[in-house]
């Protein structure tokens, strides 16, 4: 097969947004028993102040809401598609962020019912922000910025790991000349939007408590490590993606220099937040399960690009590894998870 024939089989065609949607309810419908779902009360949310709304307003039990998180991963794969035609991270058109997405999000969350509505609700939070980041500065960089600053404060309400990013973030509009003071004020006002309403809602309803246990419960370290937790067939299928990862992080550096600067500047931030999350989950964060989802969708978009790149006997057999360790680890999962 040609370059040029793989390049038509990976794009964004309908029988291919078929085969995705087909894959998604393939891994979802059906496969979440009682007996595998978390209790809310075991939440590995390090006391999330939107958590604990949450969990008070919804029956995360019911049939219904089963296929919130199915419907949601649905979303963000097509929006990682429509990502990609809008901003061109991948120089050919194509269908491969969303299908690791899909797979390996799929996979690794799909039984635990309240955690992966969170974690993926938490993802699309995060590529919402990377939306409002890769608007034209040139048009209105106060409103992105605000916008950008808005979604991420309520990331962190989520995980106060992702404050990181938020350095990124100032550092990106610094190289592309859209950082000035208005637009730097613009983005301190959204990131606290956020914590103005929780902190009103929480103190009205005498949970003010709550909010100062997840800021003093955070830590890097001192509890139990990531790989830990992981089972090991989970263990191992997760160490296939990391070296995957590793080789798309070689193959991406390699191509940054045929790329324009534009281009470069916005894949290096996608590989520096995936890099800076990594770092996190190597540390121990006590947010680590709410990390984990983060580093998988950044992961996706890496491997799209690696993978789209081109076609040879190297793509081929990693491309293989990865549908084969995919398929074993759906046959014979390992959930055990010490949440």
């Amino acid at each position: 097969m040609q370059y040029r024939e793989y390049t038509d089989i990976i794009r964004p065609k309908t029988s291919n947004l078929i085969l995705c949607f087909g894959i998604i309810l393939l891994l979802w419908i059906g496969i979440i028993p009682d007996n595998t779902i978390i209790p809310v009360e075991s939440l590995v949310m390090n006391n999330s102040p939107l958590a604990f709304v949450l969990s008070q307003n919804m029956d995360f039990l019911s049939f219904p809401f089963n296929f919130l998180p199915m419907v949601l991963l649905g979303l963000i794969s097509y929006f990682l598609i429509w990502f990609n035609e809008d901003y061109s991270f991948i120089s050919v058109r194509s269908i491969l962020p969303a299908f690791f997405f899909i797979i390996i999000s799929s996979l690794l969350f799909r039984p635990y019912a309240f955690i992966t509505f969170i974690v993926i609700l938490l993802v699309f939070f995060i590529i919402f922000s990377c939306f409002h980041l890769y608007e034209n500065p040139s048009g209105s960089p106060s409103v992105s910025l605000f916008n950008t600053g808005l979604l991420l404060g309520v990331t962190t309400l989520f995980s106060l790991s992702c404050f990181s990013y938020i350095l990124l973030l100032i550092v990106y509009y610094y190289r592309i000349k859209a950082l000035s003071l208005k637009t730097f004020l613009a983005f301190i006002m959204g990131l606290m939007v956020p914590y103005l309403y929780t902190i009103g809602g929480f103190y009205f309803t005498g949970n003010i408590t709550l909010l100062g246990n997840y800021f003093t419960n955070w830590h890097v370290g001192g509890g139990v490590s990531l790989w830990h937790q992981l089972s090991d067939s989970t263990l191992v299928y997760v160490g296939v993606v990391a070296l995957l990862t590793i080789f798309s992080l070689v193959r991406i550096f390699f191509m940054s220099s045929h790329q324009t600067i534009k281009n470069r500047q916005e894949s290096m931030f996608l590989v520096h937040a995936f890099l800076l999350t990594v770092i996190f989950l190597l540390l121990g964060a006590s947010d680590t399960f709410i990390l984990l989802p983060i580093a998988v969708f950044l992961a996706s978009f890496l491997l799209g690009q690696a993978f789209s790149s081109e076609y040879n006997l190297v793509i081929k057999i990693l491309l293989g590894i990865f549908i084969v360790s995919s398929v074993l680890f759906l046959i014979f999962p390992d959930y055990n998870w010490e949440v």
